[in-house]
């Protein structure tokens, strides 16, 4: 299953706008991550954590702003950046199920074959 989800990801590589989604989520929770880290006050790690466990919707509650500012930056962060781990998401779904239908039809074609040459 891991290999066919690889498969997956390098189809949707080939994809500009996942390209554009890959680099937008990553920058997404870069400066995040920059951001909580000098606000809050909290390691890269633990602010890269917070980005990526809120903008994938999970949100375990060890680690919540304590700021204004951070929950006000929160508020906007979470709105744009669920859209776009989405969207992201929704790409590489989509070229694993291309993937899953082109397995498919290749294994369809080749059983017809098979069975054309039996007879």
């Amino acid at each position: 299953m891991f290999f066919v989800f690889l498969r997956a990801l390098r189809r949707a590589m080939q994809s500009q706008s996942f390209r554009i989604l890959l680099v937008i989520t990553l920058l997404l929770i870069a400066s995040g991550s920059a951001f909580y880290s000098f606000v809050e006050g909290w390691r890269v790690l633990d602010s890269a954590y917070f980005c990526v466990i809120t903008l994938a919707t999970v949100g375990y509650g060890d680690f919540s702003p304590q700021t204004d500012a951070g929950k006000i930056f929160t508020i906007f962060y979470v709105v744009a950046g669920v859209g776009v781990l989405s969207a992201l998401i929704v790409n590489i779904f989509h070229a694993f199920q291309e993937n899953v239908t082109e397995r498919a039809i290749h294994r369809h074609v080749h059983d017809n074959k098979d069975e054309r040459g039996k007879n």
